[in-house]
Order: C-alpha cells, then structure tokens, then sequence
C-alpha cells in the first residue's frame, strides 16, 4: 500500500513543471533540517506562487489508491498547491513535536487557500483527536470555501466530532446555503437531536415564506413528530414538484400513522415513491449546487461568476478581456461606464475602449461594505490593500498577526463578493519600529505572511521621526522585499 504522502508527491510530479518540483523538493530538504515554526510558515505560505493551482488530474486508478491508503478519502477537486502543501504538513507530522498546536498556529494567521488545504488534509493527519478544536473552529467561518474544506468529501468530521459539534456542522451546511450529500457519513450520524433543529429551522423558514432546501427533509422522516409532519404535508401541498420529493420521501419512512395519512393526500407521489422512481439520489441531482442559486432570480442581472468584468448578458459581445482577472468586459458594460463618468463635471472626453479601474491603495479593512458595492458600481475590477498604522500603537505581536490575517483573508473574501480581486501589502509601520521588542517579533512573523497569495509588496514601510531604530528595520524590510521577489 502506498502511503498518502506518496501517491500526493506522485501526483503532483505527473503534471508539474521540473522548475517546480525542484523547487518543491529543495524546500522539503530545507525543512528536513529546519523545521521550525517560522521556516516552516514562510515555505508553506510560498507554495502556491511556485506549484500553482491546478487540479490534479485523477483517474479512477487514483482514486481507488487512495480508498485503499486511507478508507473514505476523498482527493478529487485537489489542486496542486493544497496537494503539496498537505504534504509539507505530513512531513511535519513525523518531525514536528506538538503537530497540532503547529497545525492550529498556521490557522491562527492563515489566508483562504492555506485554511482550504489544511482542512482538507485532516483524514491524513496522525492523532486526529488533537485536531478536533482546529478543525470545529473551521465551521465558524462565513467563507463558505473554507467551511465546505471541513464538511464536504471529508471523513474527519463524522468520525472524530463529537454529536454537538457535527450536528452544528449539518445546520450551517444548510445555512450557508450549501448541500447536503457531499457529507461523509451524514447517513450514519443523524440523530433525534438534529432531526429536531433541522425542523425548527426548516419551520421558522417557511414561517417567513422563505424556501428550504429539499435534502434537509432527509431522515427526518425517521425522527418526525407531529409538528414535523404537519410541515412536511404542507410542503407536500404547497411546494414546487422539486420541494415535493422531499417530504414524500420523508413521510415514506415514518411509522407515524398521521404520515401515512399526508402521504395519502398525494397518492400520486406516493406510488412513485413506492416504484423507486423517486429516490434521493434523484432529489440531490435536481438540487443546485448551493440552494441560493436556485432561488436567484436570474433576469436580475445578478452576477454569479465572482467577478464584476464578467458579464451576464447571453446576447452581448465577448471581445474585451479583463487583464485582471481574465474575465469579459462586454461593449455594454464599456459603454455604461463611460456614461457614469461623462456625467462627472470634471470629466470630459471618451475614455478607450477596454478601460478598467484599479484602485492602488486604499485602505478596506477600515471601510463598510457599501463602499465595495460602490466600487463595483464605478467599475473598479481591483484594489492593493497596504497594511497601516491603525491610529495608535500596537503594542504586541498579536494585534499585528491580526491585522495582517484580516487583510489579506476576509478582506479578500469581502472584496471577491463584490467581483473585486483583492491584493495588499504586509510591513512594519515606521511609527512601530521604534518600539524596538515589537518590532524584532514582527519581522519573525512577517516573512509567513509575505509569501502568501495577494500580498504583491511590502509596505506601507517608510520613515515616521527618521529615527535609527526605523532606519534598522526599514532596511530589513527592503532586504526581505528582495528576498521574497517582491515589489517595493
């Protein structure tokens, strides 16, 4: 049997660059003989510049390698960057002393991608109880990449958590607007107390005529009580014929007689049920991949692709592409913003066909939400972040590791909400370096950071009072910025 750091090397070897996979393997040596906490963050937070993030390319042959290497593993949707960093984190494993606090440290200061391999390598992890509290503090996010890294294709949660913990994870799955099936083990672990919260939510929903998606009706069949089952008949009624399967499947494994009861109210449903033609099997494959799309209304112009240069008209010309994000900016979106910005008094003249707005430097971290909406509405495609000054003194290490995993995480996931690509800068503020402790502890944290994806520079870095001390550490900077191939 091969074991999972292999077949991961293995795979990552057959359609990787040899630029990369010397890279790779120099890299693997170097933490061999250096594995500590800052060596190993500024390598794993590197990865994904020179490994990329293509998916690896697995054929039934791999996937039943895995099965065999690990029962319930799951690698499909794997890229090359999280690949390689799981296997970092596996040769950490066998080196490291105390993994998991390594494991939650790297967390603690993690952007998106790094969360997203991290979770995903927990079914390959030694002494999996140890990373229980790492892997529940992921379902506390709002990100919903980074929450379906822990429930979906993942086996760790159904065979490590603990019922209150995996029965939180079922409800946000639902919440997050995300689906049901790609839960191992979901079959095996549902319980009275969870067929209890699902129906109160499902109830409260339909109190507020809002949709509910139709796998969470799921075995709740199983553990329905009277006021479950008065839902599940409404929704039998009342419900579109997709929302209907749901709850005829449901009432189907009740041996309440009241179910039999609703369900003979849709006799037709009934027999179908009964024939096989209407299984869950059939239920997820109607059922969007996040239930919210379903329920979008799509001649909203609503923008579903993640990006404000992609267009959603079907009719309009794809002929302008968007170097930031290799989106298409479409004649009528160019035409619009010229519009918006001819009605500006200060503006005058046609602007060339292609023309896109890039803010250099701005400051979102201290800016609400609308700002970003009216950023999408000007037409701007991308912001650069630079970390700053919050307006008094840090006087610890930790207020920096915030700050810095707040920018160049959330506010990456807020921006991208908006279709906006996020970039930002990490550095020590000049009016900090004079604080002489301070500063020596965040040029050891700032070389993890500076290697992550987004961050395009070092900065905002510079001189406050022109003292020795900010002399000191604005040159140290500039020698990390060479260091890292960064851009001053």
């Amino acid at each position: 049997m091969t074991p999972p750091a292999d077949l991961l090397v293995a795979w990552i070897v057959r359609q990787t660059s040899l630029e990369a996979i010397a890279w790779f393997n120099a890299k693997r040596a170097d933490l061999a003989i250096d594995s500590s906490p800052r060596a190993f963050a500024s390598i794993f937070g590197s990865v994904v510049r020179r490994m990329g993030k293509g998916a690896l390319a697995l054929d039934a042959s791999d996937l039943a390698a895995a099965e065999k290497a690990r029962p319930r593993w799951r690698p499909n949707g794997l890229t090359g960057d999280q690949a390689a960093r799981i296997v970092l984190l596996l040769d950490a494993a066998r080196t490291a002393e105390r993994f998991a606090e390594r494991v939650k440290g790297l967390a603690a200061s993690a952007d998106l991608g790094v969360l997203v391999a991290i979770y995903k390598g927990l079914p390959l992890y030694p002494d999996p109880d140890t990373l229980v509290p790492v892997a529940t503090e992921g379902l506390r996010t709002v990100m919903r990449t980074v929450f379906e890294a822990v429930a979906h294709q993942n086996p760790f949660p159904a065979e490590s958590f603990p019922q209150s913990a995996w029965n939180h994870m079922v409800l946000k799955t639902v919440f997050l607007d995300s689906v049901l099936h790609p839960i191992i083990g979901l079959d095996d672990r549902w319980n009275d107390e969870l067929a209890g919260i699902l129906v109160n939510y499902a109830h409260g929903r339909r109190a507020a005529y809002r949709p509910v998606a139709p796998e969470l009706w799921r075995e709740v069949g199983a553990f329905a009580y009277a006021a479950a089952i008065a839902d599940l008949a409404r929704v039998l009624v009342e419900g579109d014929p997709l929302e209907q399967k749901a709850p005829a499947l449901a009432l189907t494994a009740s041996t309440d007689p009241t179910a039999t009861e609703a369900l003979a109210r849709r006799r037709d449903l009934a027999d179908a049920v009964a024939a096989g033609e209407i299984t869950w099997n059939d239920v997820r494959s109607q059922t969007p991949q996040t239930w919210k799309e379903r329920n979008m209304d799509e001649s909203s112009g609503a923008n579903s692709s993640g990006f404000a240069c992609r267009s959603t008209s079907s009719s309009a010309a794809r002929d302008i592409a968007c170097p930031c994000c290799g989106g298409a900016l479409t004649a009528e979106q160019i035409a619009s913003l010229k519009v918006q910005l001819a009605a500006e008094p200060e503006f005058s003249g046609d602007l060339p066909t292609g023309t896109m707005f890039i803010d250099p430097h701005c400051h979102m971290i201290a800016r609400t939400t609308d700002d970003y909406a009216a950023m999408e509405a000007a037409g701007i495609v991308a912001v650069i972040e630079p970390a700053f000054w919050l307006g008094q003194p840090r006087t610890n290490v930790g207020r920096y590791t915030d700050c810095l995993s707040h920018i160049i995480g959330f506010e990456g996931f807020r921006a991208g909400q908006f279709g906006i690509r996020h970039y930002c800068t990490v550095g020590l503020s000049s009016k900090e370096a004079n604080n002489e402790a301070l500063a020596e502890a965040v040029m050891d944290i700032l070389p993890s950071f500076a290697g992550k994806e987004g961050v395009v520079a070092i900065g905002e870095i510079g001189y406050d009072d022109q003292s020795p001390l900010e002399d000191k550490y604005l040159r140290a900077q500039i020698e990390l910025a060479k260091t890292l191939i960064c851009r001053l």
